[in-house]
């Protein structure tokens, strides 16, 4: 088979034995873009930006950052992270529509990519000349690309419209189109981004069959998307980048789990604390924190398993102040459940620690964590023991995931008991 670079001139071709096998390998991918260095398309515009916004001088944005990807034949791997940290920008490196500032890509064989809606696409021409089109930017002309039109029309359900120009094709259409052109004939690699996205659930259904059929057939499969199920359903392995590092690699289930750590670890800087106006002279609280485990303090949270909630705040006249807490569903922001500290003391679920001045610790003792997949937040207060006035009020004091294990063996081991708290 042939094998393609996408180099930087001064980096040296790889020779690594571990790689050999591979059919595509990203090595040291850096990636940079210039911010701030507007081009004028006139004088006026020119003038009016010196007077009105000054002079910004162009700084530099590094997108991805010594990024390293294997990929195998017959292997399905994923790409995820958040909005920004560069996983469309790889995907365009590894497929050549970027040239990265540093590093090396090589791959053996054919490729084939769908990573933005309507690439490669001539508005103007109608559906079935932009497949004949897209077939010969792959190399495929003659009999062979004429006789592979219908399929690729049918495939896409756009029979009826192919002879109208693309322009006039919804974003769905346009997708179908664009998935079915770039799968007619295998390639030995296929890229896809989150495109898939726009398509209704039968396509998508649909897409996700001809991928698996292609990665039984040999073909070696990135797929970058924010459907986590999909990714962990579909891939054998997952990349997480984060602000464009490459933060861990190995199987999807695994991958998944990081990259839900790292956001629930954003959602939790993001505290709002606030003092009540009603508060006593008597006590002033000067932070007031809210912590979630699992059993042996895990961080993950399994349901129908033991857990404990830390409540702890710092100041003055803690002694006269008693904490409670909101548990909510985080979509939908529905309010589950609250206690007060007393109630779960009555219960033995709850320990009281004053080890240090100015700090007080309540921890509120779970037997069985009654919620299931899926992730809740926890509003956190302090109250006055006397007249129950709000002290102090954290929101969204802390996130927390719930995974549920289902039992296949013992169904009757999937029903939680609510009312087994403590």
């Amino acid at each position: 088979m042939e094998r393609k670079y996408i180099t930087n001139s001064r980096i040296r071709n790889l020779n690594s034995q571990q790689n050999q096998n591979a059919t595509l390998v990203a090595q040291d991918i850096q990636v940079k873009f210039r911010r701030g260095a507007h081009r004028y398309t006139s004088l006026k515009e020119f003038v009016l930006a010196r007077l009105f916004r000054g002079r910004t001088a162009p700084s530099e944005f590094q997108a991805l950052k010594g990024v390293k990807i294997e990929l195998f034949p017959g292997e399905a791997v994923g790409l995820i992270g958040h909005n920004g940290s560069g996983k469309s920008t790889l995907l365009k490196v590894l497929c050549g529509v970027l040239r990265p500032a540093a590093g090396q890509v090589h791959y053996d064989g054919t490729l084939a990519s769908l990573i933005e809606l309507g690439a490669g696409f001539d508005g103007e021409l109608s559906g079935r000349e932009n497949i004949l089109l897209n077939f010969a930017l792959m190399g495929i002309a003659g009999k062979q690309a004429q006789d592979a039109v219908e399929g690729v029309l049918q495939f896409a359900e756009v029979q009826d419209f192919a002879d109208e120009p693309v322009k006039n094709y919804s974003s769905g259409m346009q997708a179908r189109l664009g998935f079915a052109c770039a799968t007619a004939f295998r390639p030995d690699i296929l890229l896809v981004d989150e495109v898939l996205a726009v398509g209704d659930e039968n396509f998508q259904r649909k897409c996700l069959a001809k991928m698996h059929e292609m990665k039984r057939a040999g073909t070696a499969i990135v797929l970058v998307s924010h459907d986590l199920l999909a990714i962990e359903r579909f891939c054998d392995r997952a990349y997480v980048l984060d602000h464009g590092s490459s933060v861990f690699e190995g199987a999807s289930a695994e991958a998944v789990s990081h990259f839900r750590s790292l956001l629930l670890a954003a959602e939790n800087q993001k505290k709002a604390f606030v003092v009540s106006e009603q508060q006593s002279a008597s006590s002033q609280i000067s932070a007031l924190s809210c912590k979630v485990f699992g059993e042996e303090q895990h961080l993950s949270v399994e349901t129908g398993h033991a857990w404990t909630v830390e409540v702890t705040a710092t100041g003055t006249g803690l002694e006269s102040l008693t904490s409670g807490i909101s548990i909510f569903e985080s979509s939908t922001e529905t309010h589950l459940c609250g206690l007060m500290a007393h109630e779960a003391s009555l219960q033995n679920g709850l320990q009281d620690i004053r080890t240090q001045p100015g700090q007080r610790t309540w921890i509120f003792k779970f037997k069985g964590n009654p919620f299931h997949s899926g992730r809740y937040y926890i509003d956190v207060r302090l109250y006055a023991e006397k007249d129950q006035a709000v002290a102090a009020y954290a929101k969204r004091a802390s996130s927390f995931d719930v995974v549920f294990q289902a039992d296949p063996v013992n169904p009757h081991k999937n029903f939680i008991a609510m009312g087994a708290l403590f």
